[in-house]
């Protein structure tokens, strides 16, 4: 079983990702976990278990990928 230290871990790695493709990484309250295209923002609410926040992350990370694949 992971604990909260190692998926701080995995959510640092996902953030450098999304960092590095040039996103800003919005996470708070309430957000509603998405990708905005146009302002190149990753919104992730706050509220979720760490476990929940990094394949939340990841998903998000993959609409990008898969973005740029597709241009």
């Amino acid at each position: 079983m992971m604990r909260r230290a190692d998926w701080k871990k995995q959510i640092d790695d996902v953030t450098n990702w999304i960092l590095a493709a040039g996103y800003t990484l919005r996470i708070y309250t309430g957000a509603d976990d998405q990708v905005d295209f146009d302002m190149k923002e990753v919104h992730i609410n706050s509220r979720l278990h760490p476990e929940n926040r990094f394949y939340t992350m990841l998903h998000e990370y993959g609409h990008i990928e898969i973005s740029v694949k597709a241009a």
